[in-house]
């Protein structure tokens, strides 16, 4: 979808509640179901390029390749990102955020 611009619009879609549905109680990261999630996926994206893309394989190791990263950084789960050098590792509020981002800013 990011090669094809249309990453937001995936994004959008698999973030509604049916988005959600299908990938927790349906698909389950099964690749034999790439077809299920194409189709979902239509019309934001062709179905049969985003299929062909999923059972290609071409992105499978992306995950774990930048999980690894974030654990060389010390993020250890989600949410977690650095305002500047601080990290914020877990769920946060804004006010438990506030002074790290008003010094930042």
């Amino acid at each position: 979808a990011f090669e094809k611009g249309k990453f937001w619009e995936v994004h959008d879609k698999l973030m509604t509640a049916e988005g959600y549905d299908l990938i927790n109680n349906v698909v389950k990261n099964d690749k034999a179901k790439s077809g299920e999630l194409s189709q979902f996926l239509a019309p934001a994206f062709d179905a049969g390029q985003m299929k062909s893309c999923l059972d290609s394989g071409k992105y499978y190791g992306t995950p774990a390749e930048e999980t690894a990263v974030a654990r060389g950084l010390g993020v250890s789960g989600t949410p977690g990102f650095y305002v500047n050098a601080q990290l914020f590792s877990g769920a946060y509020s804004y006010t438990d955020m506030e002074s790290a981002i008003k010094i930042a800013l």
